[in-house]
């Protein structure tokens, strides 16, 4: 008779763990039964919109259905973000955010959010910086613009096309020991040509969109911010090589979901993007933009992300700036 009991109650044991485990089987075997929706924070035709729609269509094949970008434009992404609180965690509504969720959390005090409201999905990749300078400065490298630049205190520019070129601009500042004044514009759409014309007379922005300016003679390309030279402009240094230690600063996308999504479905979407984020033509795809991927998962995003937002918090005290 206790034999009996002792097998009822292994019995029991063993349907209850069963029981527990069929609701996530069952909702990762039904995800996804409808298309998703992968937003980003910013306007059509930036580089974050266009790593996005490769990203989702690449995506729509190891996911089995049609992944549909919408943009969320408007203060540096921060819009893009606040949608995913009043999101149903159920993984139909995604987000592609860049090193910007960094940055404000160094530049506001209240950017509207709380890192702990999302859940990372997958890291994607980064992006090197160029620090580019009109090309009618008489200099031809980074060490010549700082000689220039530390003979004209406060009466060089720099355009600054969102808050996280802005940091990058102020780091290199900081560390090359310059006076530089910064001017803000809307997006690159508009700072760009401001340096081209003389109006401002550096930037540092992602290196895929400056190259054909570069290309061209319109621009400088003096160094790259990233720990390696770019793939797209292997003749230029790095900012280290030229001289600037410590002068690295690159650009980030990963992908978030609302707060609280069951693991079975985060770990179908990690599986899933990992697949996209190997395939050769996504690759292609973004390198012309100078992305590297690295794909990473949540844990080591979020250890990552630690150190970027101290980072940042470093840069905005050196320079002086009051969080908002």
């Amino acid at each position: 008779m206790k034999r009996f009991g002792r097998l009822l109650d292994a019995s029991l044991l063993l349907l209850c763990v069963l029981a527990a485990a069929i609701p996530g089987a069952v909702l990762a075997q039904a995800f996804p039964s409808k298309p998703v929706h992968l937003t980003v924070g910013f306007p059509p035709g930036g580089i974050a919109d266009i790593v996005t729609r490769a990203i989702a269509a690449q995506l729509a094949v190891p996911l089995g259905q049609s992944v549909v970008v919408e943009n969320k434009p408007g203060a540096d992404g921060r819009i893009g973000l606040q949608q995913l609180l009043t999101a149903p965690p159920d993984g139909y509504l995604l987000t592609l955010a860049d090193a910007g969720l960094a940055v404000n959390e160094a530049m506001f005090k209240q950017p509207g959010y709380d890192l702990k409201d999302f859940t990372p999905i997958m890291f994607v990749g980064e992006a090197a910086n160029f620090i580019a300078v009109t090309s009618s400065l008489p200099v031809s490298n980074l060490q010549e613009f700082i000689t220039y630049a530390k003979a004209r205190p406060g009466q060089l520019n720099y355009a600054a096309t969102a808050s996280s070129t802005m940091l990058g601009a102020e780091l290199f500042k900081s560390k090359a020991g310059l006076d530089i004044v910064s001017v803000r514009y809307k997006g690159q759409a508009q700072g760009l040509p401001a340096v081209i014309a003389n109006e401002c007379q550096m930037m540092v922005s992602s290196v895929g969109p400056l190259l054909p300016f570069v290309k061209d003679g319109k621009l400088k390309a003096l160094a790259v911010t990233s720990r390696n030279r770019s793939a797209l402009a292997p003749d230029v240094p790095t900012a280290v090589e030229a001289g600037v230690p410590g002068m690295v600063y690159t650009n980030w996308y990963v992908i978030l979901g609302p707060k609280g999504m069951p693991k079975p479905v985060v770990e179908r979407l990690q599986a899933d993007l990992r697949k996209a984020l190997a395939d050769p033509a996504l690759v292609a795809r973004l390198a012309p933009m100078g992305i590297t991927v690295n794909p990473m998962g949540g844990e080591e995003f979020m250890q990552f992300l630690d150190g970027e937002v101290a980072k940042m918090k470093d840069i905005v005290k050196a320079a002086g700036i009051k969080p908002e």
